[in-house]
């Protein structure tokens, strides 16, 4: 009788069944196969949870049978592909899957055995890649840094089986969670800056194409900022005298050492006093006029380096005493910046005279171009003004420099010539206090200018020839300021006064004056126009009269471009 393969067989017999002696009952059943013997074919369909894995992971075995006679007991075995001898992974049961874990980075081959309920055995075998273990090889660029220093974390990994990816994590060290900095991508680095001066932990995972993955820990020591805290004192010296230099932080890793440079205002470079060490304090002599910038880094243990750059104000050596008195008398602590630089340029109006002899065959002397020279005097030249108005800022807390370079005289040439520019509120503004002085321009007679007074390059670059360091200014002349201020002072000067915003305002203030008493009346008005026009505009609008006068005019540029200064003088008749 043929079996069929894969199916079960039922026959069918026809049995006489003898009862006694000659006594025979026929009886119809169904018997299975396995009753006589016959013994349906099965087969066993094994597969592994992965084909290749990496050293370290493991992999599923699994058995899935048809056919046979159940129950199936299963026998599950793995040897190195190079070797003939087999390894129980494990024994018979009925466990239809197990996990296997390999030793060693090699080929495996699996083998499977399944028996069923009347031991019939079918083997199968698979084979299974194990690639070498993967290693995570991560680091960081620094272990400990100062606050505000950032630290890259560097994916690396060698072993798996390759296309790496990366991901990054922190946390405090006294906290539990990580935080995520970048998930799993093929980036190979990412930066993290703390945000405390605590110790942190980072980690790395790096996984390959498998799935396999390892993580690398860092601890990371975060200290405080590195604070500089040098000194140079003191903060204003005389020509000749020193300077002492100290060393100071906080923060950062500790184990400070300092260097020390110095350069001049004018300077590009720094001039380097001392390289980095222990040395904490140095002196310094200083033979130059000016302000002369200290440049301390201190570096701590990690290499974090803080910078500070100190002033120091060198003047001429026994004027900074007198200066301090003559700023005593003019200069109150309550005054803005723009109120020290015209109380500083007043008093030099007020007080030195342009030195003429500088027109003569033999020059000024000396003294006519040196601070000492200007307070013992009274005179000076451009460089004495210069000079000046630059200590006296300076000693008043402003910021000052002087600028030499060419200028236009009067009659059309060029010559040497000094001024200044003083910072005021943050912006930079142009001062040439000898061209303010009246001395020089004699129709001004007494009264102060400020032509030239806090004045953007724009308003001298027709003049004004820099060949010395100079800034950039660029602010306008701070006229909403100044004006309120000189018009005052003309109101407590001249009474009758009036002040015109424009032509028309003029001409009705010229025709409202009191025709019939004698009086002087000035006039100051903003116009582009010359000293004549404004006569005849005033000759056009003469004030009404009962009784006849004589009228007088006087005329010239106020002490502010833009502005005539005119006096209408009414002698009524007798």
């Amino acid at each position: 009788m043929k079996m069929q393969h894969h199916r079960r067989i039922s026959l069918l017999l026809a049995v006489l069944l003898v009862i006694g002696v000659g006594t025979a009952v026929p009886l119809v059943g169904f018997v299975s196969a396995e009753a006589v013997g016959v013994t349906a074919a099965y087969e066993n369909n094994v597969s592994l949870s992965a084909a290749e894995i990496t050293k370290g992971q493991s992999v599923t075995i699994s058995s899935h049978v048809s056919g046979g006679v159940s129950p199936y007991r299963y026998a599950y075995y793995a040897k190195k592909a190079s070797s003939e001898k087999w390894t129980t992974v494990k024994g018979f049961s009925t466990a239809s899957s197990v996990k296997f874990t390999p030793a060693a980075a090699v080929a495996y081959d699996i083998k499977v055995v399944a028996k069923d309920a009347q031991n019939n055995v079918t083997e199968t075998l698979r084979t299974l890649k194990v690639s070498p273990a993967l290693v995570n090889n991560s680091k960081v660029s620094k272990t400990a840094v100062t606050l505000g220093s950032t630290v890259t974390l560097k994916g690396s990994a060698k072993g798996g089986s390759g296309s790496y990816t990366y991901a990054y994590y922190w946390k405090r060290a006294s906290a539990s969670s990580w935080v995520t900095l970048k998930g799993y991508s093929n980036t190979a680095s990412a930066d993290f800056k703390p945000g405390a001066a605590v110790d942190y932990d980072l980690m790395i995972k790096v996984k390959d194409s498998h799935g396999m993955i390892e993580k690398s820990t860092f601890a990371l020591k975060v200290y405080p900022k590195l604070v500089n805290r040098s000194s140079a004192t003191p903060a204003e010296i005389e020509k000749g005298e020193q300077v002492k230099l100290v060393g100071a932080a906080k923060g950062g890793a500790g184990d400070y050492r300092y260097s020390y440079s110095y350069k001049r205002s004018s300077d590009t470079s720094w001039r380097l006093l001392q390289s980095y060490s222990e040395t904490d304090q140095i002196t310094c002599q200083i033979d130059a006029v000016g302000a002369v910038q200290f440049l301390i880094k201190v570096k701590d243990s990690l290499g974090t380096v803080s910078s500070k750059t100190i002033t120091v104000k060198v003047f001429e050596g026994g004027v900074n005493a007198q200066i301090d008195e003559v700023l005593a008398g003019i200069i109150t602590p309550e005054m803005s910046e723009f109120d020290k630089v015209k109380a500083i340029h007043d008093w030099l109006l007020n007080n030195v005279q342009y030195d003429e002899s500088a027109y003569s065959a033999g020059g000024a002397p000396e003294t006519s171009y040196t601070v000492e020279g200007l307070l013992e005097t009274g005179l000076a030249v451009c460089d004495g003004y210069a000079k000046t108005f630059q200590l006296m800022a300076e000693r008043a807390g402003l910021e000052a420099i002087r600028v030499t370079g060419q200028a236009m005289s009067p009659y059309g040439s060029l010559e040497s010539h000094a001024w200044n520019q003083v910072k005021v509120d943050g912006q930079w503004y142009n001062m040439d206090v000898t061209w303010d002085d009246p001395v020089v321009s004699e129709d001004y007679g007494d009264n102060r200018c400020y032509t030239y007074f806090m004045v953007p390059d724009s308003m001298i670059a027709g003049t004004h020839q820099a060949s010395s360091d100079k800034k950039t200014c660029t602010a306008p002349q701070p006229v909403e300021k100044l004006l309120p201020l000189l018009l005052a002072e003309e109101e407590q000067n001249n009474q009758p006064f009036v002040y015109c915003e424009n032509e028309e305002a003029f001409k009705s203030a010229v025709s409202h004056i009191d025709g019939d008493t004698t009086q002087t009346t000035t006039i100051v008005f903003r116009t582009d126009m010359s000293v004549s026009d404004a006569f005849k505009l005033v000759q056009q609008n003469r004030p009404s009269t009962t009784v006849g006068y004589r009228m007088g005019m006087g005329g010239k540029e106020w002490k502010l471009s833009g502005y005539l200064y005119v006096t209408v003088t009414i002698i009524v008749s007798a």
